[in-house]
């Protein structure tokens, strides 16, 4: 029997509609008279979305740290869960656990508040349910403040660098790890230079334009924290010394400089090429496969292209040609990349299918790295689920179950981000027909002839029985033959009417 959904007391009547599609079981439609329908409408046919999801948070220990997450409609129940690493499960934070769970704006915005420590990092997560269904949003990192050297026993002695007058010098004295990055200071024979020394466009690097005697000297450098203040003395330590050389063709200082760049759109990037050699050497770019590398947003600079307000079309290889008119000129090629948050060209399509029936959604994204794509069901991760397989960005269920239908979700993420795009699986139960099944074998029943005339009389009950008796003795009936047998119902007689007194 089908139960319809008439009234909902506590959501507003914008979801009635969400409602009669997420339970399942609510679907009176013939499964045999409906088959898999893929709406091709692009539009999101939710009508309940995330207004404002968690945003990821790099704090120090100790600290507190407060999520939110805004939902369009009031939902029947918000939860908030935790995960300290990708490769674990989600665990559900409940409020009468000690967790910090507040709600306002007539519980559409909650909040959760952390108290930053190694136990609390990781990934955060809000689930809203609307009946059986639940949506999610994207998850929140929390990450602690922190800077660590990146190659700790690297640069223990002394580097020394000799170079003619007039050189542009590019001074790099160690690389680390930093949330958020570092701020970088220089020191020349254990004196703090000033920070107008430090050209913009070359993080983590000293840039001395024009070498002169008065830079000769012992180099070394530091890297902040910026919000806690921590200080890292990197051991590398480099003397430069600034002579008058025979003339050498151009070179590069220390090692090759980077041959792989990767930007955000409206960053500022520099494609370093800082040689150097007797005479100083210039440079000439040009690129196979950007068309036009000279324009409003570029400038050659002395030791590298700088590229402000990066776009996608400035991916692409870049060379260097750095020649000081002594053979051989040095190459060197550099390709950068302009990262893309993930972008959803196609997310899942509202479909309505029959249980038992095999479903494959589809689910296309865009960016760059090219981003993973995963899916949940009601809020859960699908690929938990026995009867789903994700291939390819597409999740295929192997036999549709009641439990399937609801919110599908479909996640796409990279280095960059992550976003999300969600629609409605409606589910038509299995349809049992009475036709599957024959009537129990020696049931008494009565016939509809029987209840017209009230009941047996005795001498009916007589014939029926002396007529089963010879058809199970004949030898050729069998059971086809054999009558079925009818209770015998009593005649039914009103009680007498008792006498009345005044």
């Amino acid at each position: 029997m089908c139960r319809r959904i008439t009234s909902v007391p506590r959501l507003p009547l914008l979801l009635l509609a969400v409602l009669s599609y997420l339970i399942a079981s609510c679907s009176c439609s013939n499964s045999n008279n409906n088959n898999n329908n893929n709406n091709n409408n692009s539009s999101n046919m939710l009508g309940v979305y995330i207004e404002r999801a968690p945003e990821s948070a790099i704090a120090p220990n100790g600290d507190e740290v407060v999520f939110e997450c805004e939902l369009n409609l009031q939902p029947d129940r918000l939860e908030w869960r935790f995960r300290p690493s990708s490769s674990e499960p989600y665990r559900y934070l409940r409020p009468a656990a000690g967790y910090n769970v507040t709600s306002s704006n007539e519980e559409r915005t909650w909040k959760l508040r952390i108290y930053v420590n190694a136990q609390t990092l990781g990934d955060y997560q809000c689930v809203a349910w609307y009946g059986p269904g639940a949506i999610a949003s994207t998850p929140a990192r929390l990450t602690l403040v922190s800077i660590s050297v990146d190659s700790p026993g690297v640069g223990r002695h002394a580097v020394r660098w000799s170079v003619a007058p007039k050189n542009c010098v590019l001074l790099r004295c160690g690389s680390v790890s930093s949330s958020p990055p570092a701020i970088w200071s220089f020191y020349r024979n254990g004196e703090k230079l000033p920070q107008t020394e430090l050209l913009p466009g070359a993080a983590g690097a000293l840039v001395l334009n024009s070498v002169s005697a008065k830079d000769a000297g012992n180099y070394t450098c530091a890297a902040t924290n910026a919000i806690t203040g921590e200080e890292l003395r990197l051991p590398q330590v480099i003397d430069l010394r600034v002579d008058y050389t025979d003339r050498t063709p151009p070179y590069f200082l220390l090692q090759q400089p980077a041959t792989q760049v990767a930007a955000r759109p409206g960053e500022t990037v520099v494609l370093e090429c800082p040689g150097v050699g007797s005479p100083r050497p210039g440079a000439v770019w040009s690129s196979p496969n950007v068309p036009n590398i000279y324009h409003n947003r570029s400038r050659v600079l002395a030791y590298g292209l700088q590229i402000t307000d990066i776009r996608p079309e400035d991916q692409g290889s870049y060379v260097c040609r750095l020649d000081n008119g002594i053979a051989p000129v040095l190459v060197h090629m550099i390709k950068l990349s302009v990262l893309e948050r993930p972008r959803i060209l196609r997310g899942p399509d509202p479909t309505l299918t029959n249980e038992g029936d095999s479903l494959a959604l589809e689910c296309a994204a865009t960016g760059h790295p090219e981003p993973d794509i995963y899916w949940l069901i009601n809020g859960e991760d699908a690929s938990n689920d026995n009867e789903t397989l994700i291939e390819h960005g597409r999740l295929l269920i192997h036999h549709v179950q009641k439990r399937h239908a609801g919110v599908v979700q479909c996640f796409a993420r990279n280095q960059l981000g992550e976003t999300s795009e969600g629609n409605i699986l409606r589910v038509n139960p299995m349809q049992i027909s009475g036709d599957d099944y024959q009537p129990l074998g020696e049931v008494p029943m009565r016939s509809a002839h029987d209840l017209a005339n009230g009941g047996y009389s005795s001498g009916s009950s007589a014939s029926s029985s002396s007529a089963s008796g010879s058809a199970s003795s004949s030898g050729g009936g069998g059971s086809r033959n054999k009558k079925r047998k009818y209770m015998r119902v009593a005649e039914y007689s009103p009680p007498s009417r008792p006498p009345i007194k005044q």
